[in-house]
């Protein structure tokens, strides 16, 4: 060996095998991937993804409010029911935000006479996935609604917190005449504030309630506080 030079360690051996073995991985990816192709991470995609799926679901929530604001518009008389997707709570939202405008009353303007927005006399939205926060949204609208004669709200599960909600709107409402609560599961707790917006009530005539867990004693002080007014109580 050259006595110049210090003779090379076997450190020296492995750190120079390590360095082409590194040298040999960038290579390899390099042919792989190519020089300076920046790759996605497994995060970026998933926003993507995420950002691509929330576009889609909004778009279905509007293609669902305009069906419901169209269908809103049809008549007098609207059932729910006739349409492909189920209300539920969301639904039951845009309903009431639209039966704000409901009017019998001919509008004008510079002396020409405009229809009204909206002219319903019955709305039945049974068995239509409503609870208690949709019940809450109708009655709120209930409590100055003037035009709406009829509701059909049966089957579905409002329980007592929403048909406590239908009763604070029955004491102030001069306009309804019938009312179905069927298979809503409420029980006498309900049914206690229930009979005090009937009482406050001097419009409502027909009242069904059964398929609901009520006692026989509440059941005949509502059909004792509708007695009289042409009507009946089921």
């Amino acid at each position: 060996p050259d006595r110049g030079q210090p003779p090379e360690s076997s450190g020296s051996r492995q750190r120079s095998s390590a360095g082409k073995s590194c040298q040999g991985a960038e290579q390899y990816a390099v042919s792989r991937v190519g020089p300076n192709k920046p790759q996605r991470s497994f995060f970026a995609q998933n926003k993507e993804a995420t950002v691509q799926s929330i576009k889609s679901q909004l778009s279905l929530l509007k293609d669902k409010e305009d069906r419901i604001v169209a269908h809103l518009r049809t008549g007098p008389v609207v059932d729910f029911s006739e349409l492909p997707f189920v209300l539920e709570d969301m639904g039951i939202l845009v309903v009431a935000q639209q039966l704000k405008s409901n009017s019998s009353q001919t509008k004008q303007t510079d002396g020409q006479d405009l229809p009204p927005q909206l002219t319903l006399k019955s709305l039945r939205v049974q068995n239509s996935g409503i609870t208690a926060q949709g019940a809450a949204a109708l009655g709120k609208v209930l409590a100055t609604d003037r035009v709406l004669e009829s509701l059909d709200i049966s089957s579905n599960p409002i329980g007592d917190d929403g048909v406590c909600a239908l009763a604070s709107a029955l004491a102030v409402n001069h306009t309804l005449t019938s009312l179905d609560i069927s298979s809503v599961q409420f029980t006498d707790r309900g049914a206690h504030l229930l009979l005090w917006g009937l009482r406050q009530n001097r419009t409502l005539r027909n009242l069904s309630s059964k398929g609901n867990a009520l006692s026989t004693s509440k059941r005949m002080e509502m059909a004792t506080v509708l007695r009289g007014r042409w009507g009946d109580a089921k």
